[in-house]
């Protein structure tokens, strides 16, 4: 993949857009940048600093026009501009340049877990770098290869679906629950982008899977050596207590990661689990204990989160986007033992009437409202688990804003 003295169109300039434009600037190429907001002063001074030039959303043709190659940033859908020939996309560039061993890791469920997890385990034997859809954009990592031993990246279906040449060494796929089917459309797009995680890996590689997935992966060709991890109960090994936070079918992932690696499981001794924003403990206050989930933003997760949890009450707070998701399911399947639904959001009466014939439930227009009612409705021993189940985007930035409101909200109590 030659990407030098090349004209390139850069679609998007959030942190994919700027790392890809300081990059392909070393590189010799001249760039030229689409978005489809204002640009601030800093982030036209970086472009005029860099050789390029901007130019607004409705100058897409023009972009297609002008350049050798485009990059898109992995949240811009391109299918109705897609042609393999001129797009070109972040983790190939990634894989065509990086030499050292690759650790992939996507799912719907879990995979920021794992990575993290991973990450600091394998930092006590070798020198990791961490990337991808988590830390830091996948080109920045580029500069730091002969620094590191191993590269762990989390990879999301968006990241993964325009990816040709990509091959990690060590591939893992925590599962597959339905997710953004707003962007997919459909399961099958949904799946068929996350298995090209798989696609280029070959008999020296490894591929780490859910016995869940064994009907999914029906005839997919894959020639890499398969792992698989039966459920979140099999006792995967007796020699090691597994911490209790998080869930155990990750820790049997990040178990099978250390036997290809031929690593001593021992290396977990010491690791704290504890992800923010990932079934976060906030405190207990009045004797109620608050939880925060904020990066369940799928039906799957939130009830992950609340199976956590069975001989508690719960008081469980939903919101956020659906994003072409059915959460009804999820409604329907939610156990005796959450005494309340709370809804808050663009969503929340919909959820709410949802929740009618299930369970008692409130909505909010947002989430001040919604934990001032949770305070007058909670009593002694209750948890309080905020898992949205829904993207943040209808009143927050990212999740991660989401879920540092929530906890701004519950320390002014």
């Amino acid at each position: 993949m030659d990407i030098t003295n090349k004209k390139v169109g850069i679609w998007g300039f959030g942190l994919v857009g700027k790392s890809a434009l300081n990059y392909l600037t070393k590189m010799n190429n001249t760039c030229q940048i689409l978005d489809n907001r204002p640009l601030t002063p800093d982030e036209l001074n970086l472009i005029n600093h860099s050789g390029g030039t901007f130019v607004s959303q409705n100058k897409i043709d023009q972009l297609m026009r002008n350049n050798d190659y485009i990059i898109a940033s992995p949240g811009i859908d391109i299918t109705p501009y897609y042609n393999k020939e001129q797009f070109i996309c972040e983790l190939d560039i990634f894989g065509h340049q990086w030499k050292k061993p690759i650790i992939a890791i996507t799912g719907t469920v879990g995979k920021t877990t794992i990575t993290t997890i991973l990450g600091n385990i394998l930092s006590k034997k070798y020198k990791v770098a961490i990337g991808g859809n988590i830390g830091t954009p996948m080109l920045d990592l580029l500069e730091r290869q002969n620094e590191v031993d191993f590269v762990i990246l989390e990879l999301s279906s968006w990241q993964l679906e325009y990816a040709q040449h990509f091959r990690p060494f060590i591939a893992i796929i925590s599962n597959i629950f339905p997710n953004h089917l707003d962007r997919h459309k459909t399961m099958h797009h949904y799946v068929k982008a996350k298995l090209h995680i798989l696609r280029n890996q070959t008999q020296k590689d490894v591929a780490i899977l859910p016995i869940s997935l064994k009907a999914t992966l029906g005839n997919f060709n894959t020639k890499a050596k398969k792992k698989w991890i039966e459920n979140q109960t099999t006792n995967f090994s007796n020699d090691i207590k597994l911490p209790e936070e998080t869930f155990r079918q990750n820790w049997q992932i990040i178990l099978a990661t250390l036997d290809t690696l031929e690593l001593p499981y021992k290396l977990i001794e010491g690791i704290n689990p504890s992800i923010e924003h990932r079934l976060e403990y906030v405190g207990t206050f009045n004797q109620v204990t608050y939880y925060n989930d904020s990066k369940s933003t799928t039906p799957a997760s939130t009830s992950a989160a609340i199976n956590k949890f069975k001989n508690k009450n719960i008081i469980l707070i939903l919101g956020g986007l659906s994003k072409g998701i059915d959460r009804s399911s999820l409604i329907r399947q939610l156990p005796p033992n959450i005494k309340h639904v709370i809804c808050f959001g663009k969503e929340s009466k919909k959820l709410k009437m949802l929740c009618s014939q299930q369970k008692s439930a409130s909505a909010f227009d947002n989430l001040e409202q919604a934990l001032l009612f949770c305070q007058e409705l909670s009593n002694s021993n209750d948890i309080v688990l905020f898992s949205p189940s829904g993207a943040s985007f209808d009143l927050y930035k990212n999740y991660k804003k989401r879920g540092e409101h929530f906890k701004q909200v519950i320390a002014s109590f």
